[in-house]
């Protein structure tokens, strides 16, 4: 049996602390998820970037290379994690804790802000593929969503109506609207981590990173809505990332992003941008898409002289 050592930890992981018998979800060349009594437990290969529920261990390869399969058994110990007949991580109540949540020592005040959203905006828009977020959803420009002008736009997309929602659940502080918003994206789009849950979560980075206290208020009823709906309206590892980040625990690339939006350079900010938007197939793109929405949102909150038109037909 192969012995790996664990080399780092998420600090908002919390294991059980006695013995209790795991499973593998799925394998992935550098990413291994398990299934635990308390929810999702990830093995990161050594060098990519740790996510709020994840170990990273010294692995010189991938996954693959060592025969594990779907639904084999994992044991857990206060030491050890033991994959059946296979392999065992050792010390990973020891390695250190890694923080997954941003600094938000904010250099900049809005209107620099404004300009760094609209430059994310552009970029997200430029870098979108075909099935992510924006083939569902369509371009946003919040001037023309609060004069209620333009909504027959070829642009928008046919879950447009949940996204309205979501807006002006978000301007009204409306539970209602709030909730058909996060529900209608909740699974929308292919892959482990569908496009619509992203693009919720990065919303919600953006909205909550601006600072507008009517939003903050908002941003609570959405998270309740996600915390409520996301295990029965998308998949187990979407609905994990959901679970951390109304937290505000996210993906290193994420804390990356973040950090360099609110305190580095342009140049930092775009390489951090970059580095994000590269992750998974779409994954990256509606995240980023999803900040950039979200902050827009969030700063053009204090413009509320308009009647909501959403309803749920």
């Amino acid at each position: 049996m192969k012995e790996f050592e664990a080399l780092s930890i998420a600090e908002c992981l919390s294991l059980h602390p006695q013995h209790a018998v795991w499973q593998i979800k799925s394998v992935h060349n550098e990413y291994l998820n398990l299934s635990t009594p308390e929810g999702l437990v990830t093995l990161v290969k050594s060098g990519y970037p740790l996510i709020p529920f994840g170990i990273e261990v010294d692995l010189k390869f991938n996954w693959h290379v060592y025969s594990i399969r779907d639904k084999q058994t994992v044991f857990q110990t206060p030491e050890k994690i033991i994959i059946d007949g296979v392999l065992s991580i050792s010390d990973y109540d020891k390695c250190k804790r890694v923080v997954c949540r941003p600094r938000f020592n904010r250099r900049y005040d809005q209107t620099e802000l404004a300009r760094r959203l609209d430059i994310i905006y552009q970029c997200s828009l430029k870098k979108n593929k075909e099935g992510g977020i924006l083939t569902y959803l369509g371009e946003y420009n919040p001037k023309i969503f609060l004069q209620r002008e333009g909504q027959d736009n070829k642009y928008y997309g046919r879950i447009w109506p949940k996204f309205e929602a979501l807006v002006s659940g978000i301007y009204s502080k409306n539970d209602k609207f709030i909730s058909d918003g996060v529900c209608g994206l909740l699974g929308v789009g292919q892959g482990l981590t569908p496009s619509g849950d992203d693009f919720l979560l990065g919303f919600l980075c953006g909205l909550r990173n601006i600072g507008v206290e009517h939003c903050l208020a908002a941003s609570e009823k959405m998270i309740e809505h996600l915390v409520t709906n996301a295990s029965s309206r998308t998949t187990t590892l979407s609905a994990e990332y959901i679970k951390y980040g109304v937290k505000g625990f996210y993906h290193k690339r994420i804390i990356d992003f973040i950090e360099a939006f609110n305190m580095g350079s342009e140049s930092d900010m775009m390489k951090k941008a970059d580095d994000l938007m590269s992750l998974g197939h779409f994954s990256g793109v509606d995240i980023m898409t999803g900040f950039a929405y979200g902050g827009l949102t969030a700063l053009h909150a204090d413009t509320l002289s308009f009647s909501f038109k959403y309803t749920n037909d």
